[in-house]
């Protein structure tokens, strides 16, 4: 519940949750039990800590400053101070508090790890690591310095490389990783206590690198990782050492399954951190790495998940190594250095792509299903890491449409670049783009017999989709020849495709987008045909935070196709908000309609899209296309609204987002229409609210009155033969359905307590303590602003549209309408609510009034009887239910 709490629309609810956890979780370190913070046993503390690392750390993002400050001092209190104190030194504990409270630290910081970005812990840790260096200035020192020295400890010693004094070791002594399995597993490297601390301390190792104000080109912040380095002293050989040890255990088939996971984050981790701080290695250290990382990728025994930062810390190795004698290194020399590796690379990828797509043993459909695991596990590989290397030196800056941009551009800059290896760009050949391309479509080509069909693995068509994303990230005119191929697979009714390919297609044609804007514009109706993607179907989806770009990981049970409209929903999303695309066509009721997916995962973050950035980006966002909604909910495509709202901002161009595959009409869709009334009613200030009901009068209830149209028509008898069997006819009917459905939902929303004037919307409330000196004279001000503008919307009720109701209920009546219950409905309201201003408005026409009064009147009464029914029938249900048992 508090964990809930922190998440609530007022900010004093969100610190209040903060704050109790915080607490909670600092009195378990009072406990008896001297491992409580590492004990599975313990359930209570367990669910503490794990509730403060999903719930208190991501507030130090929070949009308010108060709560986020809060946010970062339980920071500081939970997690640097007991790390900090302790500063790298054998730590003797004076009691039980103390380990306790040290303890928790790491266990916070595993929990963390495990989150990973999906939840967005580790970019959460990383927001209130910077915010406290910068705030602390010049004399961040005094505070990364013991924690990088602590951190170095911890990692050293739970992977058991801390039995000397120093990590001084050469290139070929072996001395330290000579373990066995068995003497691992003594020393308890694989105790949970150990592996804890182990994959805490890299978690926030991993964090704390990613810091530096230059790396990032943050000109405000005066956090220097190098300078940080230098003066905690470490060996930073522990690097080199820490990630031949977890290859070793990794790559071990002794190594209990339970660790296994641990052992794989902690290496990611670790060489995310070398690729950061591999200019500190010793060059003998940094050679036997490098050597080991190009062995892994070239013969394709990297995990998946380690490619990209393998490869982002063969980078920095390069670099190291070029960096003789300590001097600079030039461009030239880490250019040559990284082609070399590069080019091995590409040639071992396109020796093994073509074996396999040339090869007659997988020409026989029943050698496919039974082809072995492993095979294809490295055919991914080598189409993933093509896509890797092929990002080497990228700059979003760069000019694609040159193929030797990089080169000599960078090289006439000369060493002013801070990175030697940005514009770096190694060109695949083109019988190797061409391979990637063979393995996009669902069949292989032939290679003996014509009529024997060959199925492309869909694993591997996923990741070889990734992969051109990536190539034609350098290659623009490779760009323009794939963009059709890649909105083809973004189409609903495509055979043969998968959640897995058809996500990972939309992230590209976003990525695309960024890059090359003018060419992906007009795909944008097709991408935004995924806010509304298909069934759902066995594959599971990843984020892949080692590379530029999102990567679906396909095969893993337990997903489903609503993975491809979350990508939908923060790819175009961020597009609007970067402004690289508009709000155009229908685009913004497609993100409405996502608000009431059936998948509630969905649902809640198109609600946290919606009501948050896009809504603060563009403030009138509901109040300008409220009434325009009610018409393509319903799909009264023959109203001039609609086609209006679904030709704005085309300008023309016939490239509109449209509304395809979406039916929310009729009785159907009903519930869900009013739930989209409400979400942007209760997101409105009174004053749009009293301008969205002046237009529902004007526009919907006007237009009834009109003597042509469809709405005119949905309130009239349907004319002799209406429904003859005839096409012609099938369609008006269709649209007088259509053209009720609109009438209807505007007689509920006027009729909805969201639509009331005076109504403060959730969150506002409750913040007004954060500001007691002004607290009276803001409640003053919205006192007397509430009482003005009620006054207005009862003015405008009254003398506006009760009229056009009047008018409405005697058409209603005269045809027998099924609108005439929701317009009573309404008149009820009204006359409820303003009896007398009512009668003071219809008294010039008495026998109206005293009609209006006597159906007003009949109308309570039948809801009253319906109501009793309704009770009596449920009261005796329930004592048929009690007598039977």
């Amino acid at each position: 519940v508090l964990g809930h709490l922190c998440g609530d629309p007022s900010v004093a609810t969100r610190k209040a949750a903060a704050e109790a956890i915080t607490l909670l979780l600092e009195r378990r370190y009072d406990e008896e039990q001297t491992d409580f913070p590492l004990s599975s046993t313990s359930d209570q503390t367990s669910c503490l800590v794990s509730t403060w690392a999903a719930s208190v750390l991501p507030l130090v993002i929070d949009a308010e400053t108060t709560c986020a400050s809060k946010a970062i001092e339980h920071f500081s209190k939970i997690i640097l101070e007991p790390i900090v104190e302790v500063g790298g030194k054998e730590a003797n504990w004076s009691n039980l508090t103390e380990k306790n409270r040290y303890l928790t630290a790491w266990r916070v910081l595993s929990k963390v790890s495990e989150g990973g970005a999906a939840r967005g812990g580790v970019g959460s840790l990383r927001s209130a690591l910077k915010k406290i260096l910068d705030e602390k200035g010049d004399s961040h020192k005094s505070l990364s310095k013991p924690l990088l020295q602590e951190l170095r400890r911890v990692a050293v010693w739970s992977l058991g490389l801390g039995g000397r004094e120093s990590l001084d070791v050469g290139v070929n002594d072996d001395s330290i990783l000579t373990y066995s399995v068995e003497e691992l597993c003594a020393s308890k490297i694989f105790d949970e206590k150990v592996e804890v601390q182990r994959v805490g301390a890299w978690c926030l190792l991993d964090a704390l690198t990613q810091c530096d104000s230059k790396q990032q080109k943050d000109t405000t912040g005066v956090f220097s990782l190098e300078q940080s380095v230098r003066s905690s002293r470490i060996d930073a050989s522990f690097l080199s050492l820490s990630w031949e040890k977890l290859h070793k255990l990794s790559s071990s088939p002794e190594t209990p399954s339970s660790s296994r996971d641990a052992i794989f984050t902690t290496s990611r981790a670790c060489l995310r951190v070398i690729s950061r701080l591999g200019s500190f290695i010793p060059i003998p250290e940094a050679k036997k790495s490098a050597i080991t990382l190009r062995k892994l990728l070239e013969s394709f025994l990297m995990p998946m998940g380690l490619i990209g930062s393998a490869t982002s810390a063969l980078v920095s190795l390069t670099k190291r190594l070029c960096n003789n004698d300590g001097l600079d290194e030039t461009n030239s020399d880490v250019y040559q250095a990284c082609t070399t590796w590069i080019n091995e690379i590409n040639r071992n990828c396109e020796n093994k792509l073509e074996a396999y797509i040339s090869s007659t043993e997988n020409s026989n459909n029943e050698v496919i299903a039974t082809a072995g695991r492993d095979d294809i596990r490295l055919l991914e590989r080598a189409i993933f890491t093509v896509g890797e290397v092929s990002m080497v030196g990228f700059a979003t800056d760069e000019d694609s449409s040159s193929k030797e941009f990089s080169k000599q551009t960078n090289l006439q800059e000369g060493s002013g670049s801070k990175d030697p290896v940005r514009g770096l760009h190694v060109q695949s050949s083109n019988r190797l783009v061409q391979l990637i391309q063979t393995m996009l479509p669902p069949t292989l080509p032939n290679v003996d017999d014509a009529s024997v069909e060959r199925r492309t693995p869909k694993t591997a068509r996923a990741y070889a989709f990734i992969t051109l994303g990536k190539l034609c990230l350098r290659d623009e005119s490779l760009a323009k020849e794939c963009l059709n191929l890649l909105a083809r697979e973004l189409h609903q009714n495509i055979e043969n495709s998968s959640p897995s390919i058809q996500s990972n297609a939309l992230l590209v044609m976003g990525d695309l987008c960024v890059k090359y804007t003018n060419l992906v514009d007009k795909y944008v109706p097709v991408m935004a045909m995924c806010l509304q993607s298909g069934e759902s179907s066995s594959e599971n989806f990843n984020l892949d935070m080692t590379t530029c770009t999102y990567a679906t990981i396909p095969g893993v049970p337990g997903s489903s196709s609503s993975m491809v409209r979350k990508h939908a929903i923060l790819l175009l999303s961020s597009l609007i908000l970067q402004d690289y695309i508009k709000w155009r066509g229908l685009l913004v009721h497609r993100f409405l309609v996502a608000y009431v997916d059936d998948d509630e995962s969905v649902s809640k973050l198109a609600e946290m899209t919606l009501c948050g950035p896009l809504l603060s980006r563009q403030r009138n966002l509901f109040f300008n296309n409220f009434v325009e909604s009610l018409f393509v909910l319903n799909r009264c495509t023959a109203h001039p609204i609609y086609a209006a709202a679904e030709a704005n901002g085309d300008n023309g161009a016939g490239l509109a987002v449209g509304f395809e595959g979406i039916n929310l009409s009729g009785m159907y869709g009903r519930m869900k229409r009013l739930n989209i009334y409400r979400m942007m009613l209760n997101h409105m200030t009174d004053e749009e609210k009293i301008g969205i009901t002046a237009r529902l009068a004007k526009v919907v209830l006007g237009g009834a009155l009109e003597s042509d149209g469809d709405l005119s028509m949905a309130c009239r008898q349907s004319p002799p033969g209406m429904f003859s069997p005839s096409e012609a006819r099938k369609s008006q009917q269709q649209r007088r359905e259509c053209a009720i459905s609109v009438l209807s939902d505007a007689f509920a929303v006027l009729t909805s307590k969201e639509a009331k004037v005076g109504r403060t919307s959730g969150g506002e409330e409750g913040d007004v303590e954060d500001n007691t000196t002004d607290a009276n004279g803001t409640a003053q001000f919205t006192a007397v602003k509430g009482k003005l503008l009620s006054k207005i919307s009862r003015k405008h009720l009254i003398e506006t549209i009760l009229p056009i109701l009047c008018n409405l209920k005697s058409i209603l009546e005269a045809n027998r309408s099924p609108l005439l219950k929701d317009l009573m409905r309404y008149l009820v309201d009204i006359f409820r609510s303003y009896r007398k201003e009512a009668r003071e408005v219809l008294a010039s026409d008495p026998t109206i009034l005293q009609e209006i009064e006597y159906d007003t009147r009949q109308f309570e009464k039948q809801r009253r009887q319906k109501r009793a029914n309704r009770a009596s029938r449920l009261s005796k249900g329930s004592s048929m239910g009690s007598e039977r048992i």
